[in-house]
């Protein structure tokens, strides 16, 4: 039996102004080298300034059942 994650949506949140640019670059590996379920991945939301007046959230990568 093969064990795959299921989820509709990872969220990331930071109370920092920006994520490091890297950051993007390992969360699409670490989403890409993952199996998931019968879905497929799920899509990937980046929040920064969390807390803040100029908290803002923007999607790292859609997902197809979204």
């Amino acid at each position: 039996m093969v064990n795959a994650l299921d989820a509709d949506r990872l969220i990331f949140a930071t109370t920092a102004p920006n994520w490091h640019t890297s950051t993007f670059g390992h969360i699409n590996d670490a989403v890409r080298r993952t199996e998931w379920g019968p879905l497929g991945p799920p899509e990937v939301r980046m929040i920064i300034a969390l807390g803040t007046e100029s908290a803002r959230s923007d999607v790292l990568s859609s997902s197809p059942r979204v």
